[in-house]
């Protein structure tokens, strides 16, 4: 049979027909060769197999067709080939279509308790196939009558496998088998399971929409984005370019799309780089990064960051190259500005006597100036990180590093004093101070800092204190002694009925008084600032002490009303005289700088392991930006409202220094115009 026989070319591949059609037409075309070469295979199945040993053993006696031995030479050689082949093919032979089929079509009917098989072989038709009768019975009809042969395409013919009505879908062919007077007396069906391609296609159907909202998306944020965002093929052609690069290139994308680098601007040497890189990526399946500059149809010439990366099948071939391409050069434009910021920086550091360091964001010294080298003697190289800190005092070193990492932590300014050893191997006092450094957007880079040698100050201090203190020492006795005369003589006057004298001699007695505290008052600045102030801590209830307090300021406080609240047992470790002097001074303070007729507030109270002790005033307030200097010594708050109230700035400097050393803290609230409350804290004995 030729092809003009069967209307099919079998000489090879036909483009009119798809490759399941082409198989199922050649297997006929051989079916029809074996029945034209007469092959006579008597009684004898020679096919080997499950379904051909079936088929040997059948009673085919029981049915229409009756025994082997009585087939007809076309019905014995269309079920020898269709036992011989490996492709799925089925048989109806007769008017009842008694059934046939091979191990490939096994496959397709199931093998489990369930399935049709192995009961299909010798039924008929229409018993086995219930399910799907109605449909495929007139097209078994068609071709029989006929003798023209069926094709259908993924049809659709749901059937009973495993028990359970299967949707399952098919390309088949329905094949006249004639008999010698040409009459089509059975059908031989080639086919093939088509469900899982079928299945592959409508759920990529219902994914299109999904698949096309996620392309609208991803085209969305790709045209959002400055960024420049395309694709490559393998030949180096664009195959996608988001809307930011087709503006760089002044192009549509109909202009774009599948041209190559050249056609789309690119310089010759520029190309070629990128056609080497997109080689290197395919051959290596590795991301290439660079940096190159190109002109921009806008903008003109630009610096661009850029990354070209693989894109794999699911067996991990690349099937493409992608590209991500930044303008950077407004970044290296700020770099360049930097580095020359930081070469001004340098260059005026470098010009200055005083000691300038830089800090990194982990508090790393990663710059130091010329000065500290002079200072120190030593390379600064050596100094850098923390190597800086073999050169503090012993003494200072806990204090300085303490101060430097709290203020770190909190990125807050800081201010300190510390002795560093000088290249002459005698220690230097430094006056230290850094401020944190920040960027446009926030982020902490660390600290900039600055110190100068204040150790002649230091001297003139010491030698200053050590004069104060004699000189406190020597007015001491004499007024001492003049206070007992003035009390004597008091006391005679009063006596004698002298009271005007003794009045006088009265308020002498109360500026000697003042005189003395004074005194007392630099002498212990004095002592603390030699390290020579005494605390001496026994145990001791705030509650009584309190008391005692308020027994001997009430009865002078005639101008005001002090109020000392309920005190529960509270026992602290403390120096009862010196707690006692700073509870006085707050309350002094008060009333020394709030109206007469007002009320002053003593309270006491326990708060996370601590004594909090508070003195509350309706005075003048202090403004915030005094605050945080209160406590310094000599610091007096200035104006118009405090000229004639006394004092010398260094009473609130001895009760933080006497506070600090019970490890307390102290401090100070106020709003002018309303009051201030002061504050210190005492841990509570356990």
């Amino acid at each position: 049979m030729s092809g003009k026989d069967s209307g099919i070319c079998l000489c090879g591949p036909n483009p009119r027909f798809s490759a399941t059609e082409q198989t199922i037409s050649f297997l006929i075309w051989l079916l029809l060769m074996y029945m034209r070469a007469g092959l006579d295979v008597l009684d004898i199945i020679f096919a080997r197999g499950e379904m051909a040993d079936r088929t040997r053993a059948f009673d085919w006696s029981a049915t229409s067709v009756g025994p082997i031995t009585d087939w007809p030479l076309q019905l014995r050689t269309a079920v020898n080939l269709l036992l011989d082949s490996g492709f799925p093919m089925f048989i109806w032979w007769g008017k009842e279509k008694i059934q046939f089929y091979n191990d490939a079509y096994l496959k397709i009917l199931g093998t489990d308790e369930k399935s049709k098989h192995p009961k299909a072989l010798g039924q008929k038709g229409e018993e086995c196939w219930q399910e799907i009768w109605p449909v495929i019975s007139p097209l078994i009809e068609d071709v029989l009558k006929t003798g023209d042969a069926v094709f259908r395409e993924d049809q659709f013919l749901p059937i009973y496998r495993k028990g359970v009505l299967d949707d399952v879908y098919w390309t088949f062919s329905y094949n006249p088998i004639r008999g010698e007077d040409g009459t089509p007396e059975g059908i031989l069906v080639v086919c093939t399971e088509t469900t899982k391609r079928n299945q592959q296609l409508k759920e990529t159907e219902q994914q299109l929409p999904l698949l096309e909202k996620q392309k609208q998306l991803y085209d969305n944020i790709t045209s959002g984005t400055p960024d420049l965002m395309y694709m490559f093929d393998l030949q180096y052609k664009f195959t996608y370019a988001n809307r930011a690069l087709l503006e760089m290139w002044g192009k549509s994308s109909e202009e774009a799309i599948g041209k190559g680098l050249r056609e789309n601007g690119y310089e010759e040497w520029h190309a070629a780089m990128h056609e080497r890189e997109i080689d290197q990526v395919v051959a290596s399946k590795e991301r290439v990064r660079g940096e190159v500059s190109f002109p921009h149809a806008v903008l003109g010439k630009r610096v661009y960051d850029y990354i070209l990366a693989p894109v794999l099948d699911e067996v991990g071939e690349i099937v493409a190259v992608s590209g991500t391409t930044r303008d950077i050069t407004e970044i290296r434009k700020a770099e360049a500005a930097i580095i020359e910021s930081e070469a001004r920086f340098r260059n005026m550091a470098e010009g200055s006597g005083i000691l300038i360091a830089l800090a990194s964001e982990t508090g790393e010294i990663n710059y130091f100036n010329k000065a500290w080298s002079a200072l120190t003697g030593i390379d600064t190289d050596e100094l850098l990180g923390f190597g800086w800190c073999a050169l503090v005092h012993p003494e200072d070193k806990d204090a300085c590093l303490k101060l430097y990492m709290d203020s770190l932590e909190k990125r807050v300014p800081y201010t300190g004093e510390y002795r560093m050893l000088s290249k002459n191997g005698e220690y230097r006092w430094l006056l230290t101070s850094g401020s944190p450094r920040f960027e446009p957007d926030g982020s902490f880079t660390g600290y900039i800092g600055s110190s100068i040698d204040i150790t002649e100050r230091k001297q003139n201090e010491q030698r200053k204190n050590e004069f104060i203190s004699m000189v406190s020492h020597e007015l001491k006795t004499p007024l001492t002694s003049t206070i007992s005369y003035v009390q004597v003589s008091q006391r005679k006057l009063s006596d004698n009925g002298d009271l005007t004298t003794a009045g006088m001699l009265d308020r002498a007695f109360r500026q000697l008084g003042k005189m003395k505290a004074l005194i007392n008052g630099f002498l212990n600045v004095s002592r603390l600032e030699a390290g020579k102030i005494y605390i001496d801590k026994k145990s001791v209830d705030l509650s009584a002490l309190l008391k005692d307090v308020e027994s001997n300021i009430v009865p002078e406080a005639s101008t005001h009303t002090v109020v000392f609240a309920p005190v529960t047992e509270t026992w602290v470790n403390i120096d009862r005289d010196k707690i006692e002097q700073v509870i006085s001074n707050f309350i002094s303070n008060a009333i020394k700088y709030s109206p007469p007729n007002t009320s002053i507030r003593i309270a006491c109270e326990s708060k996370n392991g601590f004594a909090y002790v508070s003195v509350k005033d309706d005075g003048i307030g202090i403004n915030q930006e005094d605050q945080g200097k209160l406590f310094d010594r000599f610091y007096r708050v200035e104006g118009q409202d405090r000229k004639s109230i006394s004092g010398f700035g260094i009473g609130l400097y001895i009760c933080k220094e006497i506070i600090e050393r019970h490890g307390g803290e102290i401090g100070v609230i106020s709003v002018p115009g309303e009051g201030s409350l002061f504050w210190f804290t005492l841990p509570i004995e356990r």
